[in-house]
């Protein structure tokens, strides 16, 4: 199902999983992480393939520390434009509505990246527990293996025990009979024994190491859920401040909300260091998955000695049943000697012995040692990637750990340099938010249009008034004739005595017809409109 080979590899690898999410299209892909420069802290060049050597480890690291001193160098520069800014340039009179809705804008939208990291950390999630169910199936049949290599290892001490008396019987101790074909055969039944012990002792730690991997799966990965939600909790909080603080024209909550950004961008930057180490890590590891397994699997096995010599038989094992079934595999390879000495003791024991008790009671324990054997060897049949660990390895790492979880940690990463980038942009625009001499709450400024109806009474009265005291017929067409401007044409109206105010306010009326002349008709009182030419009230 799967061809890797060099770069191409990843991508064949998501067309060979069962439905590859959407994830895994986006940019940045593990192949271009996989290009990305590794250096040591020494500044020497290291190939992008992932082991646990010293120099592979120090160029991750080297990328957390290029992350974290660029992030740093941009809270520098930031504090020198709040300095610069603070200093030197003179506040704002009133800061312009369209500023503040950018503010709120961006709030909004660095509110939605965070949110966006959480929901993108589901995917890292749904890949580790897909790699933890694959494992706790390796650690199932590690069990199956340990117990059957117990019971293998409990029916050869049964047959070492019936074959001592048989050889007793047989007296292949006296030398003159030692070299009798059935004392020939008892001494192939010992070595039968120390083949079944090596089976025993080979899988009976199985269990454990499997089980420390998964406890250890766990404990290094329980830690991402919490380094992702604490930055969106803090850019929510800070965004229900800015918005709360532009909308209201609360200054202290924009001061506030700038210092706090600082600290959130820092957490930021650490959390976006490490997401990057990891993606680069992963995109090493999941270029090859099979090679980068046997390369950690052999590095392993440097550190340990198995009769003076490094302990390769792990790494045969696993590359036997992961890629080359010309691997020598050193699970059953006792047990194929256990199978075939077995064997050849059932087809002669009991007709070269002259004890027939002691060789049936031999017979009848052999039987279940190679049963025993039969069984492992069919349950470990298939190899080169087939059979159920090949299975295992396809869905636990090929899917789950360089599919789901690497697309969760590059959603992730990128999500959150999204928000970084949009925190950073806020901290710019927030000083000339607060750093004005007039922030009042943002209101909408719109006047609604007047409407006619309010003026329905005035106008009446008006036109009653115009129609009493000016002539029956005024035409236009004797204007036109006249050439005479319309404002001429314009009868001046007369005040109307009896609705005059009384004399000791006339210095107020006088003031009050001379605003209301130039006003709208729709707020003149009729006293004042009186006094008024008949143009202004046209």
């Amino acid at each position: 199902k799967l061809v890797q080979q060099g770069g191409a590899g990843w991508h064949l690898l998501v067309q060979g999983g069962a439905g590859a999410s959407v994830g895994s299209r986006m940019w940045p892909a593990l192949g271009d992480l996989h290009n990305v420069f590794h250096v040591t802290l020494a500044l020497q060049s290291v190939k992008p393939e992932f082991s646990l050597a010293p120099e592979y480890l120090q160029s991750l690291m080297m990328l957390v520390v290029v992350v974290l001193a660029l992030g740093f160098s941009m809270l520098v520069l930031l504090a020198l434009f709040l300095c610069l800014l603070i200093s030197f340039a003179s506040p704002v009179i009133h800061p312009s509505p369209v500023l503040r809705w950018i503010v709120v804008l961006v709030v909004a939208a660095f509110a939605g990246c965070a949110a966006r990291s959480v929901a993108a950390n589901q995917m890292y999630t749904d890949g580790v527990h897909e790699l933890m169910r694959e494992l706790a199936k390796l650690n199932t049949l590690a069990t199956q293996l340990a117990q059957s290599g117990d019971s293998l290892h409990r029916a050869a001490n049964a047959a070492t025990n019936a074959s001592n008396a048989l050889y007793a019987c047989e007296q292949c101790h006296d030398p003159p009979v030692n070299s009798s074909t059935t004392c020939a055969m008892l001494r192939v039944d010992i070595g039968l024994v120390d083949q079944a012990d090596t089976f025993w002792l080979f899988t009976k730690n199985g269990p454990s190491m499997v089980q420390r991997a998964l406890d250890l799966l766990e404990k290094s990965t329980g830690w991402h859920a919490w380094a992702v939600s604490l930055p969106c909790y803090a850019l929510l909080m800070t965004a229900c401040a800015v918005c709360a603080g532009t909308i209201r024209g609360r200054r202290n909550l924009l001061i506030g909300a700038q210092f706090f950004a600082v600290v959130i961008w820092w957490m930021m930057c650490a959390v976006v260091s490490v997401e990057f180490a990891i993606a680069v890590g992963l995109a090493d590891a999941c270029t090859s998955p099979k090679a980068t397994v046997g390369r950690v699997l052999e590095q392993l096995a440097q550190l340990r000695q198995h009769d003076g010599k490094p302990d390769m038989r792990t790494y045969d094992m696993t590359m036997h049943y992961l890629a080359d079934c010309n691997t020598k595999d050193t699970l059953t390879a006792p047990l194929l000697l256990v199978k075939q000495g077995v064997g050849s003791l059932l087809a002669n024991l009991t007709q070269l012995s002259e004890c027939a008790a002691e060789a049936t009671r031999v017979e009848s324990l052999l039987h279940p040692m190679q049963s025993l054997s039969q069984d492992v060897l069919d349950l470990m049949a298939e190899c080169g990637g087939r059979g159920q660990i090949g299975q295992m390895f396809e869905e636990g790492v090929g899917h789950g750990l360089c599919v789901s979880a690497a697309d969760g940690i590059i959603s992730v990463f990128m999500w959150q340099v999204s928000c970084g980038i949009l925190l950073l942009l806020l901290t710019v625009l927030l000083p000339w938010l607060w750093h004005s001499h007039h922030l009042p709450p943002l209101s909408c400024q719109c006047e609604l249009p007047a409407l006619p109806s309010l003026a329905i009474r005035g106008f009446w009265r008006t036109a009653v008034d115009a129609a009493v005291d000016s002539p029956l017929m005024t035409s236009t067409l004797h204007q036109t004739e006249e050439v005479v401007e319309p404002e001429m044409s314009m009868p001046v109206l007369p005040p109307s005595v009896p609705l005059l105010e009384p004399v000791a306010e006339g210095s107020h009326d006088v003031r009050r017809s001379a605003d209301v002349c130039g006003a709208s008709a729709e707020i003149a009182p009729a006293n004042a409109v009186r006094q008024c030419s008949g143009h202004d009230i046209l």
